[in-house]
């Protein structure tokens, strides 16, 4: 019988009097996490962090890892630090994708479309959350650690309107057990939300490497490249031949000739496609690397025929794609790349357009690895959909030795080299994802369960509720504790069938943490949810808290639980980075703090009082960096009083430029009298011209600061600096 049918239903009542406390009494802000955490679990987000197991994965809706643009923009919503791309093993720093993401192309009348994630050249997202500011993620609880439900669409505004008009749906799984935590499952579903038909479908898996690790070596961003695996993935299974399209290291970081050290990033990604519910009749794979000029912007095309003919894109050049028809030609164009350590030895004679001299396309100099997995065709008519499911693959140890690259490496015989190269640990990885999928998700042992909430209290009993499982394998739950010693503990040794439960406290008094772990037929159990703490006294805390900008004043609003008891809410408040402290209170169910400044950051918590004079746990934090940007243009001279510059740069442009902008917009000058520019005198201009010619000294740890900040709030970051050299806004946000 299901766990979740009626019939079965199990009303757990557990009696905790024989538990000692299990922490203290709070004082409104030292709640655990989990109950006040950052982020519910009911509650949309904007990304979701696999970091359950070997790997750190953010995804954001249909980007997998997560584009360098947005690193600095979003944050983990459980622990509010900003993301990081692709990391494996995790928390060893060593990166390998930059960005990867999904590109859905079909011909709609007979206009050839590609709605895509990211595409490589304009770095453009058509397919965003149709409610932009909650997100469109959610984490569940279903099969895995770590599980997220995205929805998002190519039709919210403002985007294109040469789009496919799709809703695309994806669930991404990994798992903290030990056999089964180098790899991603995915599953994503595409739904035609649009009156018309879509003919010749096709999906693009497009993957941008960046290979290197956090202290990295010279030209970490630029020496990887692309290759593919077109293999048995059992060699006893002839039918079961895959492609395995991989971004590699060229040389693995050595420290030197023969040492590996901690730098060394010596593995792979890889992905793979795992089943879809459309007949395949193709599957490709076509790396491109984007050059200085359109020579050298290169990616292995076949020669052409009088039936299918050569095609340049753009302005003549072989590599990347940069507009809807050539993206959907890259993808429904049958071919499978040779390796990108091949590239110099493929010419005319076997079929293959060579390529224009090595350029840093041979890997010897570095080269650039984008390649892309694309699949097809498919037909979808208004309201019907269909689904794939992919893997994301890693492997440590892929490289030998660490001379292997600078002595077999030969651009004319790349075969020397690659013989060097294991694959067998990538092989076992995609063999054991093969597993995990074939056995209906269920071979790793059971993801905790998610949702858990308090559902009701009184003085001396709990309610708690939280979202079932999914798995068929699935035998009931536990409702756990923490002992003294600070473990969890089954708070009875009855398993729960359903979904709801009722706990007796014995001390009303007392603060309580409580969680609850799944369990499979085989007896294998989950790790505990994340925690609710409890104190059955307390009065509820508000719900839905939000914090949005009028101007420059910060306006938070809220939802109180229904409670007759209830006094009133104590705002908290602290600046920059700075201890919480009571701000102020009202009555009301929102709050603007009237004496925000702009260009400092706010951070703010709410408790709810109530009559007896006991405080709830805080609910938040929410944070905010107003900027008033009101002021119009700050011109700033960064140089030392001592230097003298008589040039007709200092002595005609910008006195030119200064006087031509101060009789257009208000205009202030900053000359620098041994104090930095400050983050807080930035955030009233919205234009900001830095006269700096000192390149060698390098810009100030203030200042550096004060720019990110900058360029990281408010609308329109990273056009709002003029003049600064050798400063890139992604370059001052890694610093």
């Amino acid at each position: 019988m299901p766990v979740n049918s009626a019939r079965s239903r199990m009303l757990a009542v557990l009696i905790l009097a024989g538990l000692c406390a299990f922490g203290s009494v709070g004082q409104g802000l030292s709640a655990p996490s989990g109950y006040i955490g950052l982020a519910d679990n009911r509650q949309p987000r904007q990304a979701g962090v696999h970091d359950a197991g070997d790997l750190y994965l953010p995804v954001f809706g249909p980007q997998i890892s997560i584009s360098h643009c947005l690193i600095n923009s979003y944050c983990n919503p459980e622990t509010g630090e900003d993301l990081r791309s692709l990391i494996y093993p995790n928390g060893s720093g060593k990166h390998y994708m930059a960005v990867g993401a999904i590109w859905v192309g079909g011909v709609i009348d007979g206009d050839t479309i590609v709605s895509q994630a990211f595409d490589d050249w304009s770095g453009v997202n058509e397919f965003c959350p149709e409610d932009r500011r909650c997100g469109g993620m959610y984490r569940t609880g279903n099969f895995a650690d770590d599980e997220f439900v995205a929805t998002v669409v190519d039709t919210t505004p403002p985007a294109p309107s040469r789009t496919l008009g799709l809703r695309l749906t994806s669930v991404s799984y990994t798992w903290a057990d030990t056999l089964y935590d180098d790899f991603a499952v995915i599953t994503y579903t595409i739904h035609n939300i649009k009156d018309r038909p879509i003919s010749d479908g096709w999906v693009g898996v497009f993957l941008h490497n960046d290979i290197y690790q956090d202290s990295p070596l010279e030209n970490y961003f630029d020496d990887e490249y692309s290759g593919v695996l077109d293999t048995l993935l059992y060699d006893d299974d002839p039918a079961g031949r895959v492609l395995i399209p991989y971004g590699i290291d060229n040389d693995g970081d050595p420290l030197n000739a023969t040492y590996w050290g901690p730098c060394s990033v010596r593995g792979a990604v890889s992905i793979r496609l795992l089943d879809a519910d459309f007949d395949i009749q193709h599957q490709n794979f076509n790396w491109w690397s984007r050059g200085s000029d359109d020579a050298s912007d290169f990616g292995p095309r076949r020669l052409g025929t009088p039936d299918d003919p050569l095609r340049l894109f753009g302005e003549g050049w072989l590599g990347t794609p940069t507009t809807d028809e050539e993206q959907y030609y890259v993808m429904a164009h049958p071919e499978v790349d040779y390796d990108q350590t091949d590239v110099l030895i493929h010419d005319f004679a076997d079929g293959w357009v060579q390529a224009p001299g090595t350029s840093g396309l041979d890997c010897a100099d570095g080269s650039v690895a984008h390649f892309m997995l694309s699949f097809g065709p498919f037909d979808l008519a208004p309201g019907d959909s269909v689904s794939f499911t992919i893997a994301v693959v890693l492997a440590d140890n892929i490289h030998g030795e660490p001379s292997d690259f600078a002595v077999q490496f030969d651009p004319y015989y790349p075969e020397a080299f690659r013989q060097r190269l294991d694959f067998g640990p990538l092989l076992a990885q995609h063999r054991r994802a093969d597993s995990v999928y074939k056995s209906g998700l269920t071979l790793p042992s059971p993801g905790p369960p998610q949702g858990l909430i308090v559902s009701d209290y009184q003085d001396a009993l709990v309610r708690l509720s939280w979202w079932p499982s999914r798995r068929p394998d699935l035998a009931g739950y536990f409702l756990c504790t923490k002992n003294p010693a600070g473990q969890w503990v089954h708070a009875s040794p009855n398993m729960i069938t359903d979904t709801v439960g009722i706990l007796y406290v014995p001390d009303p008094k007392r603060t309580y943490e409580l969680a609850v772990s799944a369990i499979d037929t085989l007896g294998r159990e989950s790790k505990v949810s994340m925690p609710v703490s409890i104190l059955t006294g307390r009065p509820h805390p508000v719900e839905n808290l939000e914090l949005l900008l009028d101007g420059v004043i910060p306006e938070l609003s809220w939802v109180p639980h229904d409670d007759t008891t209830l006094q009133g809410f104590i705002i908290h408040r602290s600046i920059w980075d700075g201890p919480f402290q009571v701000y102020d209170s009202t009555t009301n169910w929102q709050y603007c703090d009237l004496r925000a400044e702009s260009g400092v950051r706010y951070t703010y918590r709410v408790v709810v009082k109530n009559r007896l004079g006991l405080e709830s746990f805080a609910a938040g934090p929410v944070s905010v960096l107003p900027m008033a940007m009101n002021k119009g243009v700050l011109f700033c001279n960064l140089n030392r009083v001592s230097d003298h510059n008589t040039g007709p740069f200092r002595t005609e442009y910008l006195d030119r430029l200064y006087q031509s902008v101060a009789g257009v917009y208000p205009m202030t000058r900053f000359n620098r009298a041994n104090k930095d520019l400050s983050f807080k005198q930035m955030a009233d201009y919205s234009l900001i011209i830095i006269d700096w010619e000192r390149f060698e000294d390098g810009l100030t740890p203030v200042l550096v600061d004060s720019l990110k900040y900058y360029l990281k709030g408010g609308p329109d970051r990273a056009y709002r600096v003029v003049g600064v050299p050798n400063l890139h806004h992604d370059q001052a946000d890694r610093e």
